[in-house]
């Protein structure tokens, strides 16, 4: 028998291993669709069509990570997260072997690689390859720009070797990015024009429009006034979900999307469309 329902998935790291399921498919009465299933528990995911076939994350983890590209990057800290009942999935590796300086006027911070993997077998969101940096002082997940993901659908043509030879090359930017972070902190910039910034090309809503330029003025009275510390602030907001920054996630007790790694997981994306944008790079030095 296939069950259903979602029970509300918190932002703890999962420390077990009961997002490694096998996958099965059940018939539904919608023609041209049927369940995927976790196999282990009948507990249905989701729809996709007849012709679609995911791929479990397992084994989208064990195609990843024997990359010789992921492997020569050392030793790892890993964090995994489930939503969606666990057809959502997350895995965060952090590589502390490996760390740059970036400094501004007012101070230095190390930064490592950081890879997070997203992934779904229900369908309703892309796989998701990130190559970005962590910045150890605050532990803000940095994404980076242009060069740092790698998306494609799991749908019936998903191919996985495909996909993880293209997250292999990826792996191969992170030189690039520790110097796109250095521009950055080389670039000032004038609190007048991040709170323009912030009004323009961030947030419609006032009330967030108010906690973010609260934000950056925390983050330039580190950093100074830059283009880093604007940075910093939008990262801090993909990053927490609670008072440290004015931006809590309100999680209801039985919604079924109330999941908060997959509410950051957006929150990643806001981030990444903010620093691709034409006016952000217009604030970069040359």
């Amino acid at each position: 028998m296939v069950s259903f329902g979602h029970n509300r998935d918190s932002m703890e790291s999962r420390s077990d291993d009961s997002w490694r399921f096998p996958l099965a498919y059940f018939p539904s009465r919608i023609d041209g669709k049927h369940y995927v299933v976790n196999a282990d528990t009948d507990k249905a995911l989701g729809i996709v069509s007849n012709r679609t076939r995911m791929v479990a994350h397992g084994d989208l983890v064990d195609a990843v990570q024997a990359l010789p590209e992921f492997q020569r990057l050392g030793g790892r800290e890993t964090s995994t997260y489930i939503a969606d009942g666990g057809g959502w999935f997350a895995r965060h590796y952090t590589f502390n072997d490996i760390e740059r300086r970036i400094a501004t006027a007012r101070k230095e911070v190390t930064v490592h690689p950081q890879i997070i993997l997203w992934h779904s077998v229900t369908g309703t969101a892309a796989n998701s390859f990130m190559v970005g940096l962590i910045n150890s002082f605050c532990w803000n997940g940095l994404v980076t720009g242009d060069y740092s993901t790698y998306r494609r659908r799991n749908s019936g043509g998903f191919d996985l070797p495909s996909f993880a030879a293209e997250c292999g090359a990826l792996i191969e930017t992170f030189h690039h990015q520790t110097h796109w972070c250095d521009r950055l902190a080389r670039s000032p910039l004038d609190p007048i024009a991040a709170e323009d910034f912030v009004r323009s090309e961030m947030f419609e809503r006032e009330k967030s429009q108010e906690r973010m330029i609260d934000l950056v003025e925390d983050h330039m009275a580190d950093y100074g006034p830059n283009v880093w510390a604007l940075y910093q602030a939008m990262t801090n907001y993909s990053t927490y979900s609670d008072s440290r920054n004015g931006f809590e996630l309100r999680l209801t007790q039985h919604a079924v999307n109330d999941n908060r790694a997959l509410r950051l997981a957006g929150r990643r994306n806001q981030v990444q469309r903010w620093i691709t944008t034409p006016r952000f790079k217009s604030l970069l030095a040359a």
